[in-house]
């Protein structure tokens, strides 16, 4: 408890790309007995919350305090406060709050959420806030009293189990969110959280994710495409992202991964067309770890950096042109249904059983746009079929 006039100062100011400090200037009560305060005290943290009862306010989580560093003799004593909340009073427009310290007449306040580890990062949704730690995700919901004018917070519990591996990795899709923790890839809609990363794309993802530096990781929703796009490192990354893969939320599908240039932040922003900007249009631009690399702005053109040729693969695995097991064939002739521009490489080859390693004969190059859109092939008799199609180039497309 603090009575008026205890606090004489509060200043917040940033402190790197996570934390944030409060300083308080000490003071002592009438009776002279010492009033706990915290010195630098720093939130895991801040983000701005527009309660649609309540305004424009902010709401920080996840504290390291040094306790009374100022006062003699008591000294210093650094305490944790990992799943406790703040939320500021509120603020206009293009203002800031006056104020973190609660009174029987503005909205600030401050809440321990009933979640395991400490709060690592919240988001808007709906009107609601939510705050997730590792393990656990709380809502914080809006709501007035009759007997007052001064309208408050209430806090829930709404999922054990789901949460954010960390800040970076959740992204706004309209009414929707997307995010990723450290055992599921999820789409969370205000009501029930649903998992969209099946066995083989969250194995896929799991296995090849570096446990080096998973804070590097990043979520954002990419507009143009309608989909949400996971940057990560993989096992082969010396401390950036360096592959990325995607889900497309308009068919409920996943991209293939593909690679990207040590990205360590995205924003969408307008497309540059010849150096000029048309802000009719929208796209991700992404900044590389690389040292003196300007902005990348993604799927523009058809080559990876400083004209680097994209190497592409699509690969069909146990084709059975019969009853399964009943019938081997030789392969000789592959007709691919591709279009797209200059030539494609197609790789054929067979195997007896679904498990086996296929036997690939050479790989045949094919003009795209011709009259003749086939490769000869001399495979021998197999049961399944395996077929490769992909391409290693600057100029050419294909789908």
């Amino acid at each position: 408890y603090f009575a008026p006039g205890q606090w004489s100062a509060l200043r917040l100011y940033d402190n790197g790309p996570d934390n944030y400090i409060w300083n308080y200037d000490v003071g002592y009560n009438g009776s002279g007995n010492v009033v706990p305060l915290y010195n630098s005290l720093t939130s895991g943290l801040v983000r701005v919350y527009n309660s649609p009862n309540v305004g424009s306010l902010l709401v920080a989580g996840n504290f390291t305090g040094n306790i009374n560093a100022n006062v003699v003799p008591l000294g210093g004593t650094v305490q944790y406060l990992p799943t406790t909340i703040r939320w500021s009073q509120n603020f206009g427009i293009n203002s800031g709050p006056t104020t973190w310290a609660p009174t029987l007449v503005n909205v600030a306040n401050q809440v321990e959420l009933p979640v395991r580890g400490p709060v690592i990062d919240g988001f808007p949704l709906n009107g609601n806030f939510y705050l997730a730690s590792y393990w656990d995700i709380c809502l914080m919901s809006p709501i007035a009293y009759q007997s007052t004018s001064a309208p408050i917070f209430g806090i829930k519990l709404v999922n054990q189990g789901r949460g954010l591996l960390n800040e970076n990795c959740w992204a706004n899709a309209d009414n929707t969110v997307y995010g990723l923790d450290a055992r599921d890839i999820w789409q969370f809609d205000g009501g029930k959280f649903t998992a969209i990363g099946d066995q083989r794309v969250k194995n896929y993802f799991y296995s090849n994710l570096n446990s080096n530096y998973t804070n590097e990781i990043f979520v954002i929703n990419n507009t143009e495409k309608y989909q949400v796009e996971i940057y990560y490192p993989d096992l082969t990354s010396t401390g950036f992202c360096n592959q990325m893969i995607s889900y497309r939320y308009d068919l409920q599908i996943w991209n293939p991964p593909r690679q990207v240039s040590n990205a360590t932040a995205a924003c969408e922003a307008p497309r540059f067309y010849s150096n000029i900007a048309n802000l009719a249009t929208r796209g991700v631009v992404y900044s590389s770890g690389s040292g003196n690399v300007s902005l990348i702005q993604k799927d523009i053109g058809t080559s990876f950096v400083n004209h680097q040729p994209i190497n592409s693969l699509f690969q069909r695995n146990n084709i059975s042109f019969g009853q399964p097991y009943s019938a081997s064939v030789q392969v000789h002739r592959v007709y691919p249904e591709v279009y797209g521009t200059g030539n494609i490489n197609v790789t054929v080859g067979g195997a007896d059983s679904v498990d086996s390693t296929p036997v690939f004969k050479p790989t045949q190059t094919m003009a795209i746009n011709t009259s003749n859109p086939w490769v000869q092939i001399n495979q021998n008799e197999s049961r399944v079929v395996t077929m490769q199609i992909g391409g290693n180039s600057a100029v050419d497309t294909w789908q």
